[in-house]
C-alpha cells in the first residue's frame, strides 16, 4: 500500500513545482494544455499495460448513477462559490438544495441496485471502510485546500515568483517520501488507528506555523512545518488505505478501490472550494496591503487546520492491531518440548 499510494501522496505536492516551471517559461494557458500530452500518454499506457479482464463479466456503464452523482457533486461545489459571493440567497441555496437532492437520490438508487452502481454504497456498512472513507475525504480536503492557499500566500504576501512558490512546497513532498516506508511497517505492527492518529497530530502541528506567518520573517518554521505536515499526511493516507480494505471479501475490493479514489478526489475539490470561500471572506475582512492580506491568509490557514481536527473522531473508529484468527490458532500444530521425541 505504501508503494501504490506513492503517486497520490507525492504528485499533488510536486504539481506546483511543475506549474511554476510552466508559468516561468511559457504562457499560463499551458497549465491546461499540458494535460493533452499527459492524457494521451496515459491512454497509451493504459491500453498497453492494463489487464483487459477478458475472464471477468463485463458490466455496463452506470449511466443513471453518473447522471445523479456527478451533477450533484458539481452543484454542491458551485453552491459553495455562490455563498462566498451572494451569502445566503436563492442564487446560493438553490444549487445547494439541488446537489443534496441529487446525491440523496444517488444513495437511494445505489442501495437498490447494489454492485451494479458506479459506487457500491453497501460498503459503508463496514465500520472500518466507512471511517476510512470519511478520513480520505477530509485528507483530500486538507491536502488540496492548503496546496491551493500556499502558492497564493507566497506570491501575494511574500512577493515570490510562481517558480519560487512552487519550490517552497517541495519540503512537504520530502516529508511524505521520508515517512512512506516506516508508515507501512508501523501499520502492519500496530494497526492503522494509532498511525492515523499520529499522522493527524503531525499534520496539525505542521500547519500551525502558517496561521501566524506574516509578510516578513524566516522561512525555517514554515519549511519545517511543511516537512512535518507531509509526513503526517503520508501516514494518514497510507494507513487509511490499509484500513479501508480490512474485512472486505475479494470481490468487493475493486468497488472499494474506486470508491476510495473518488472520495479522495472529491474531497480535494471541496478543499479548494472551501479554501477559496474562506480566503475570500477573510481578505474582505482585512482590506489593505500585504500586512492585512497576511492576517487574512493566516485566518484561512487556521480554518483549514481545524478540518484536520475533525479527522480525529473517524480515526478512532479505525481498527487497531490485528489479532490472530481463532481458526488459525486452532489449526497450528502443538509445540513439542525439546527432547520429548527421544524420551518417547
Amino acid at each position: 500500500m505504501a508503494a501504490i499510494s506513492l503517486p497520490a501522496v507525492v504528485v499533488p505536492i510536486l504539481g506546483p513545482v511543475v506549474g511554476g516551471l510552466i508559468l516561468q517559461a511559457a504562457s499560463w494557458r499551458w497549465i491546461f494544455l499540458i494535460n493533452v500530452p499527459i492524457g494521451l500518454l496515459a491512454f497509451v499506457l493504459a491500453w498497453r499495460g492494463l489487464d483487459r479482464d477478458q475472464d471477468r463479466q463485463r458490466r455496463p456503464l452506470d449511466v443513471a448513477g453518473l447522471v445523479l452523482f456527478v451533477p450533484g457533486a458539481v452543484a454542491l461545489l458551485y453552491a459553495l462559490t455562490r455563498v462566498a459571493q451572494l451569502g445566503v440567497r436563492p442564487g446560493a441555496w438553490v444549487p445547494l438544495a439541488l446537489g443534496v437532492l441529487l446525491l440523496a437520490g444517488f444513495a437511494v438508487y445505489a442501495a437498490r441496485v447494489g454492485d451494479a452502481a458506479m459506487l457500491d454504497v453497501r460498503l459503508f456498512r463496514v465500520r472500518s471502510f466507512a471511517a476510512s472513507s470519511a478520513l480520505l475525504f477530509l485528507s483530500g480536503l486538507s491536502l488540496y485546500g492548503v496546496a491551493f492557499l500556499l502558492p497564493l500566500f507566497y506570491q501575494q504576501v511574500r512577493g515570490y515568483s510562481a517558480l519560487t512558490a512552487g519550490l517552497l512546497l517541495a519540503p512537504q513532498g520530502i516529508g511524505s517520501l521520508a515517512a512512506r516506508r516506516s508508515v507501512g511497517k508501523l501499520s502492519d505492527r500496530y494497526g492503522p488507528r494509532p498511525v492515523v492518529l499520529a499522522g493527524v497530530v503531525c499534520a496539525l502541528v505542521g500547519s500551525l506555523p502558517f496561521g501566524w506567518a506574516g509578510v516578513h520573517g524566516g522561512q525555517v518554521p514554515q519549511i519545517a512545518g511543511l516537512v512535518v505536515r507531509g509526513a503526517g499526511l503520508s501516514a494518514v493516507n497510507i494507513a487509511v488505505m490499509v484500513a479501508a480494505f480490512q474485512g472486505l471479501s475479494k470481490d468487493r475490493i475493486p468497488h472499494a478501490s474506486s470508491t476510495t479514489r473518488i472520495l479522495l478526489q472529491v474531497g480535494g475539490s471541496f478543499g479548494v472550494a472551501v479554501a477559496a470561500v474562506v480566503l475570500q471572506h477573510e481578505l474582505a475582512g482585512h482590506p489593505g496591503g500585504p500586512v492585512a492580506h497576511a492576517s487574512g491568509f493566516g485566518a484561512a490557514f487556521l480554518w483549514m487546520t481545524a478540518f484536520t481536527v475533525v479527522a480525529v473522531p473517524p480515526a478512532l473508529m479505525l481498527p487497531g492491531r490485528r489479532r490472530p484468527e481463532p481458526e488459525a490458532a486452532a489449526a497450528a500444530p502443538p509445540v513439542t518440548p525439546a527432547g520429548s521425541e527421544a524420551q518417547s
